[in-house]
């Protein structure tokens, strides 16, 4: 994977899977975006709290649209029967090294149904047969049953966990690695 390659994301192809449709969002998903993002539940595991207003999803929708423009936003909102109900991407690619890593948020209401696995499994797939790269890994916090789960779910491999690896909320927390590589992939 090149620099360049990462041009391919100011319009990212979209992505179909059986139930899903993965696209470039933006404004015209204010309302969706806000449903999930507002949640403390959804972002109870996440570095980000809930979003306080539908304005400030105005204004994150108009920062994540100007880093699309420049290429340097890599994720893809998941659309199902219509509704954007998450986002799934690459929180971090690396060039030099040939490798990414992977995230997802769901909306509540759609947890438990195999969607995120779905999404995060059409990733992947995008990363290793498009990009061409040799590793992807996740991270999660500790406690985050469910996205380890969807991890799993992914091939992915725990590898290990990171000590108070992250400052977040006000706490330092634990975060598990997981990761796949090519020939993993592949074979």
């Amino acid at each position: 994977m090149t620099k360049q390659d990462l041009k391919l994301f100011i319009d990212p192809p979209i992505l179909i899977t059986e139930r899903l449709k993965l696209r470039k969002f933006g404004k015209s998903d204010l309302f969706d975006v806000y449903k999930y993002a507002r949640s403390p539940s959804v972002t109870k595991y996440l570095l980000w709290s809930p979003h306080p207003s539908i304005d400030h999803t105005k204004k994150y929708l108009s920062f994540i649209e100007k880093k699309y423009l420049r290429g340097e936003f890599y994720d893809w909102g998941i659309e199902y029967k219509g509704e954007m109900i998450g986002t799934v991407g690459f929180t971090r690619l690396n060039c030099e090294d040939n490798e990414g890593e992977v995230g997802f948020v769901l909306r509540e209401d759609k947890w438990g149904m195999g969607l995120a696995s779905e999404a995060a499994e059409a990733v992947i797939r995008f990363g290793f047969e498009v990009l061409g790269l040799h590793r992807i890994e996740a991270r999660c916090m500790e406690e985050n049953e469910q996205s380890a789960s969807v991890l799993i779910k992914c091939k992915m491999k725990y590898e290990g966990t990171l000590r108070e690896a992250v400052f977040t909320k006000g706490l330092y927390v634990n975060v598990k690695v997981f990761s796949i590589i090519d020939k993993e992939y592949f074979s």
